[in-house]
């Protein structure tokens, strides 16, 4: 695994660290941009209708918010009360809850969906607490959709010749003078390894966000400037359409052309080039998704939790 670390004044696991960070972006945008994600067809598959997902780690909210519009029961919970507040402010119909997602304040067994992305990283003293609490409120037949760094060969190659990152075998506390804990990239095997310590077994795993993995070579931060301009243009152009209750949403059918596909929505079934960007997935995508199931023989069975929010340090926005 790779531990990697930022010039910051306060670390990543803070949510004065996050909310600094959001700040710049347009989360009208980020709704928009859902449809036409290359996490789509996945909550496609799973998202059905009565079933109930938990977004541990939400930040802006804009899953929640996009799936919430298209008549899914999401909960969405993260630790930036501050955030999660003005979210409420402006959507709250929204169900939203503040608290740990390794202190989930959630009953066992409470969802049919957990999805992560980009959460459990954070944790400088490893991820297996919090993916133990996602184990413990999945339903026996839940899924767990959970994606993390990929320490992708690219990735290896590149931390040759940086200071920021310290390769290692396991999760630790020591740190590099000048420089603040950001988060652990893993290999696939080192991530299944820790969702078997969690009672989680693996069934799909896929290498995504290609683009921002190679984005330190030559040329490639040119082409996702154009990516970027892409992404507003149509935006833009498309005509906007309103949901049930009332909130605009952006449209995530119709046909694409083929460039559109691979770059912005990474579909790897366009014939000849998807295979050629599922090879470079593997070899340098930014970001690792694990498709997860409770695993009925794990020796690490979920614990016990509360049934009160309030006792687990929850604080609930809205009807949740």
């Amino acid at each position: 695994m790779l531990k990697m670390f930022l010039r910051e004044t306060e670390a990543g696991g803070t949510p004065e660290f996050w909310e600094r960070s959001w700040k710049t972006l347009d989360f009208e945008a980020m709704v928009a941009a859902v449809a036409t994600q290359p996490l789509r067809p996945m909550f496609t598959r799973f998202l059905k209708p009565g079933r109930i997902m938990l977004e541990g780690g939400c930040g802006l909210g804009h899953y929640v918010s996009y799936y919430s519009d298209q008549g899914y029961k999401v909960i969405g919970l993260d630790f930036a009360h501050r955030t999660l507040g003005e979210l409420h402010r402006k959507r709250p119909a929204l169900r939203l809850v503040t608290g740990d997602v390794a202190r989930l304040p959630f009953q066992s067994g409470a969802f049919d969906i957990y999805y992560s992305g980009g959460v459990v990283e954070h944790f400088e003293h490893g991820p297996v607490e919090a993916l133990r609490e996602a184990r413990r409120v999945l339903r026996p037949d839940g899924v767990l959709l959970i994606s993390v760094p990929y320490y992708s060969p690219l990735r290896r190659f590149l931390a040759l010749f940086k200071r920021d990152c310290r390769r290692l075998r396991r999760p630790d506390l020591k740190g590099i003078e000048g420089l603040k804990f950001f988060q652990y990239a893993f290999t696939r095997p080192e991530f299944k390894r820790r969702l078997r310590q969690a009672g989680l077994k693996t069934v799909e795993t896929f290498a995504y966000s290609v683009l921002w993995g190679w984005k330190e070579m030559p040329g490639v931060e040119l082409a996702m400037s154009v990516v970027h301009w892409a992404r507003q243009s149509r935006r833009k152009s498309q005509p906007a359409t309103v949901s049930a209750s009332g909130k605009p949403v952006t449209p995530a059918g119709g046909r694409s052309g083929m460039l559109w596909r691979l770059i912005i929505s990474e579909d790897t079934s366009v014939p000849i080039f998807g295979k050629i960007l599922r090879l470079l997935g593997l070899a340098g995508a930014n970001l690792m998704m694990y498709v997860c199931i409770p695993d009925p023989d794990s020796a690490n069975p979920p614990s016990p939790c509360s049934e009160q929010v309030e006792e687990r340090g929850g604080v609930a926005l809205g009807a949740v």
